[in-house]
C-alpha cells in the first residue's frame, strides 16, 4: 500500500510536467509533490536500517557450528546438537493464553543446555541468521509472530491481565477467543496504516484531479483495480 502512494506521488512528477503550463502557483504544488515524494523513499532506507541494526544484534555462528548469545544478561553458548525443534503441540487458544503473558519472558518449553528460552527470544535460537533448525522454524514462524502481536498489545496496555481483558472481550461479556483477539489486531494495524497514507493518497488525488485511473495519467501511475481503487485511493 505504501509503495502504490510512493508510485502515485512520484507519478505525479511525470504527469505534471507534461499536462501543466508551469505557474507560480503550479511551481508552489509541484515543489510540494517533489517533498512527499523524497519523504516517501526514505521511508524504506530507514525500514532497511532499523532491519539491519536488529539482525546484527545476533552474534554470527563460528565455523564450528558453535553458537554465542546473550539472553536476558545471561551468555549462553551451545552447538546445532542441542537445540531442539520448536514445540508442536504447544497453543494458547482457550483458556490458555495468560499462560503466554508469562512465558512469552521465562519459560522451558525450549531448553538448550539445560536453560529454558523464553518465547520472545526463539528468534535467536530458530532465525534463519541463527542457521540452527531452519526447516522446523519456518512451520513455527508465522504462529510466533502472532503471539508477539498478543504481547505488543499487552505491553501496550501496561501488561496488565486486567486491562487486557477488559478490552477484549465481546459484548455477552465473554472473552473473545484467540482467533478473534489476532483478528482484532490486524484490523488496528490496517486503520494505522491508512491513516499514516491517507495524506499521501488525498495529495495524489489533488494533482490527478480526483481522478487515480483517469487515461492521462494511467501511464505515470498505473492503478490496478481492487483494494487500492477502491480502498484508500478512492
Amino acid at each position: 500500500m505504501r509503495h502504490m502512494a510512493a508510485l502515485a506521488v512520484k507519478g505525479i512528477q511525470t504527469c505534471y510536467l507534461k499536462q501543466r503550463t508551469p505557474s507560480p502557483d503550479s511551481d508552489l504544488e509541484y515543489q510540494s509533490a517533489l517533498l512527499a515524494s523524497r519523504t516517501i523513499q526514505t521511508v524504506p532506507l530507514l525500514a532497511s536500517a532499523v532491519s539491519l541494526v536488529s539482525t546484527n544484534t545476533l552474534p554470527p555462528a563460528d565455523t564450528g557450528g558453535t553458537r554465542h548469545v546473550s539472553i536476558d544478561g545471561q551468555e549462553l553458548t551451545f552447538n546445532a546438537s542441542s537445540v531442539p525443534d520448536p514445540p508442536k503441540g504447544l497453543r494458547y487458544s482457550g483458556d490458555k493464553l495468560d499462560s503466554l503473558f508469562s512465558d512469552w519472558y521465562r519459560s522451558d518449553h525450549v531448553k538448550i543446555e539445560g536453560v529454558g528460552i523464553p518465547i520472545q527470544h526463539w528468534p535467536l535460537i530458530y532465525s534463519t541468521r541463527a542457521g540452527f533448525k531452519k526447516n522446523a522454524w519456518t512451520v513455527h514462524r508465522s504462529t510466533w509472530h502472532n503471539w508477539k502481536y498478543i504481547m505488543e498489545e499487552y505491553e501496550s496496555l501496561g501488561s496488565n491481565r486486567t486491562a487486557f481483558w477488559t478490552k477484549h472481550i465481546n459484548t455477552d461479556g465473554t472473552r473473545m477467543s484467540y482467533n478473534q483477539i489476532l483478528d482484532s489486531l490486524k484490523a488496528d494495524r490496517k486503520r494505522v496504516v491508512k491513516a499514516k497514507d491517507a495524506p499521501l493518497a488525498a495529495q495524489a488525488k489533488m494533482f490527478f484531479n480526483g481522478d487515480l485511473t483517469a487515461a492521462k495519467c494511467q501511464r505515470a501511475v498505473p492503478i490496478p483495480k481492487g483494494r487500492y481503487s477502491t480502498g484508500l485511493y478512492k
